[in-house]
C-alpha cells in the first residue's frame, strides 16, 4: 500500500511524494477524540436529514486509511474501513456512514440506537509487506492478507484484522492467519502449500473510541461552534474511497 500523497508541507518540514526532504517518512497521523465526535455528528445529521458540518479544526485533512466501528453496549454493530489513503474529512464521513448503514453483517442502524452506541476510529499507518506470515507482532500490528487458490486461480482472497482484534480474542499468530483465511471466504482447510503463498501486509494504528454521551457533552460544553453547526456546507468526494473492508 502506497502512503504517498503528492507534494505538501510536512509537519516536520517539506514533503515530496510522501517522504520528508530529510529522507524520513512522515510522522503517522494520530487519532483525536474530535474524529470520533465527527463520526457521531455525521450519523446524527443523516437521521436529521441535514448535511453534516465540517469537522472541528483538530481534525486535519491529511490523507490516511481509516476504519470506523460502531458498538452497541459492547457488541459490534458495524465496522467498515478503507485501506486507500484519502483526505480525512471525507474518509471519516464516508466510513462512519458505511459502518452504520452498509455493513452487510448487520441491519441498518436505527436512530433510537444512538444513545447506546460507542464509536471507534482507527487511523492506519506504517504499512509494510511482511517477510513471511510470522513477521509481525501481536498487539502492535494489524494484518491484511491476500492469496489465491490453485483450484480457483482467477479469484483473489483478501481479509483484514485491526491490531486490537488479535489481542481482544487472545489469538496466536497461527490463529490470526487461519481466521483471516476463513474471513476471506476460503472454505477448505488451508494446506501448508497454501499458507506459504499467503501475502501478509502489516500495519499499525492509532485508535480512539468514545460514547454518545461524551459526544453530546463535548457540544454542551461549548464546542459546537468548532464545527460551524449553523453554516451550510457542501459534500466532497473521496477518490478511490470505496475500497472498503470490514474487521
Amino acid at each position: 500500500f502506497s502512503m504517498a500523497h503528492g507534494n505538501r508541507d510536512g509537519r516536520n518540514g517539506m514533503m515530496t511524494n510522501g517522504v520528508l526532504m530529510n529522507g524520513a517518512p512522515p510522522p503517522p497521523i494520530t487519532a483525536v477524540r474530535e474524529m470520533v465526535f465527527y463520526c457521531f455528528h455525521v450519523v446524527e445529521s443523516h437521521f436529521q436529514g441535514i448535511i453534516p458540518a465540517p469537522p472541528p479544526p483538530a481534525v486535519t485533512n491529511e490523507s490516511a486509511a481509516v476504519f470506523t466501528g460502531w458498538y452497541n453496549k459492547g457488541h459490534l454493530r458495524g465496522c467498515i474501513g478503507s485501506l486507500v489513503p484519502c483526505p480525512l474529512h471525507e474518509n471519516l464521513r464516508d466510513r462512519a456512514l458505511d459502518a452504520a448503514f452498509n455493513d452487510s453483517r448487520f441491519p441498518a442502524m436505527e436512530h433510537s440506537e444512538l444513545p447506546a452506541l460507542t464509536c471507534n476510529v482507527n487511523v492506519l499507518h506504517s504499512f509494510e509487506e511482511a517477510r513471511d506470515r510470522y513477521d509481525w507482532v501481536i498487539g502492535t500490528h494489524g494484518l491484511t492478507i491476500s492469496f489465491h487458490d490453485h483450484q480457483r486461480p482467477s479469484r483473489t482472497y483478501k481479509a483484514t484484522y485491526l491490531p486490537s482484534v488479535m489481542t481482544k480474542f487472545g489469538m496466536t499468530q497461527e490463529d490470526a492467519i487461519t481466521e483471516l483465511i476463513k474471513k476471506a471466504g476460503y472454505r477448505g482447510r488451508p494446506s501448508e502449500s497454501l499458507l506459504n503463498t499467503v501475502r501478509v501486509t502489516k500495519f499499525q494504528s492509532s485508535e480512539l473510541e468514545a460514547g454518545y454521551a461524551e459526544y453530546k457533552a463535548y457540544y454542551k460544553n461549548g464546542h459546537a461552534d468548532t464545527m460551524h453547526l449553523n453554516g451550510k456546507v457542501t459534500e466532497g468526494e473521496c477518490a478511490n474511497g470505496h475500497c472498503n473492508g470490514s474487521t
